[in-house]
């Protein structure tokens, strides 16, 4: 669930919009027109907690109503109305009322499409369980619960968690497991299990494409059972957790934009036994890592992307130059070979990944879901 310690350690202002997020995204109207909603009581207390661990809260919504007014007079925290735009009045409060606060360091929550614009500017944006999907693909995460039902008491936890927190955010990667469906065999499946059960007990995220088998299927599920957290990213629509075995969906609205968003959230990429939708992820990588950094660095500019970590299985391909070439052909050079990783096993997989991040350790039968 938490996606990135770092920023929300550094929160120092909290942003809510309204309706959607204190409230559900339903409005209760009376025989006589009248409008009323539902708050939730844990959301008040959360913001009670929050703001006594040193962080001011404000609600900035595009509606005008007199019980935004009345709910947040209760909870004692600054409101603006009928905003349209809400960068501007963000921007225009923090040089007001508090002028030390960047906007990299501020949490903006929303729900819908009238909330990107500010949630484009501020470090940390988050989504409500049930926002809409435009909304889930921008925010740093999601939260588990619904706008209204706890969703503002789940962020404000977690930011106090995190600002309480010594873990250290660079030793959690996000981590694709990525390989075939129908065609996987009973060991490779076991393999990305048992991995992903590692890597999810460590806290780390195990991103897949989103199938109902193979080894999407396997990844998802070894996670989930050791306590981690696992995300399906799917264009596919229809697709539900039931479906991919994970615990949050991202959907896309084609395949290329799907593998593009695999790519470039992944810290380390695995793959394993896999056809030409393997492949085109390998070598989306593959070029990005060598040719495009690398001409990049060579004329002195920093590179697009963060440093990535690619491993292949051998049940993908051989651990041998001449094998890869007659395997993807002659343009598949030594400089590619160089910078990708080959393993046979679980424990070889995990050496790789914790040496990478430096935290190499000896690994016992209890890291392992046999």
């Amino acid at each position: 669930m938490i996606e990135n310690f770092e920023k929300l350690k550094k929160i120092k202002l909290l942003a809510l919009d309204f309706d959607g997020v204190l409230t559900p995204a339903k409005v209760i109207v009376s025989a006589n027109g009248e409008e009323s909603v539902v708050c939730s009581h844990r959301d008040g207390q959360g913001i009670e907690s929050i703001r006594k661990a040193g962080v001011p809260v404000v609600v900035i919504s595009g509606q005008r109503s007199l019980y935004v007014e009345k709910r947040c007079n209760k909870m004692g925290i600054d409101f603006f109305q009928n905003i349209k735009d809400k960068p501007a009045c963000l921007l225009a409060y923090l040089k007001e009322k508090h002028p030390s606060v960047a906007i990299e360091d501020v949490c903006f929550v929303g729900d819908d499409a009238s909330d990107l614009a500010v949630m484009n500017i501020v470090g940390a944006p988050i989504a409500v369980a049930d926002g809409t999907e435009e909304v889930k693909q921008r925010a740093l995460l999601v939260t588990n619960r619904n706008g209204g039902e706890g969703a503002v008491r789940e962020v404000c936890d977690i930011i106090i968690k995190a600002k309480s927190s010594d873990i250290d955010n660079h030793a959690f990667l996000k981590i694709l497991i990525t390989g075939t469906g129908e065609r996987a065999t009973e060991e490779v499946r076991m393999i990305a299990k048992n991995i992903a059960a590692v890597f999810g007990r460590n806290g780390d995220i195990i991103l897949t494409n989103g199938g109902p088998n193979g080894v999407p299927e396997a990844a998802a599920p070894g996670a989930n059972e050791a306590g981690g957290h696992s995300v399906a990213y799917t264009f596919m629509p229809g697709r539900t957790t039931e479906y991919t075995k994970t615990k949050e969906i991202k959907s896309f609205p084609d395949y290329e934009q799907r593998n593009a968003y695999l790519c470039s959230d992944s810290d380390v990429a695995i793959f394993f036994q896999g056809g030409l939708g393997t492949a085109t992820k390998f070598f989306t990588l593959l070029h990005r890592l060598v040719h495009i950094n690398g001409e990049l660095m060579k004329k002195g500019f920093p590179s697009l992307q963060r440093p990535k970590l690619m491993i292949v299985h051998s049940s993908f391909a051989p651990n041998d130059l001449i094998k890869c070439q007659e395997l993807f052909g002659r343009n598949f050079k030594p400089e590619h070979f160089a910078a990708v990783h080959f393993a046979d096993t679980a424990e070889e997989i995990i050496k790789i990944v914790d040496g990478w991040r430096g935290k190499d350790k000896t690994l016992t039968p209890e890291d392992f879901l046999l």
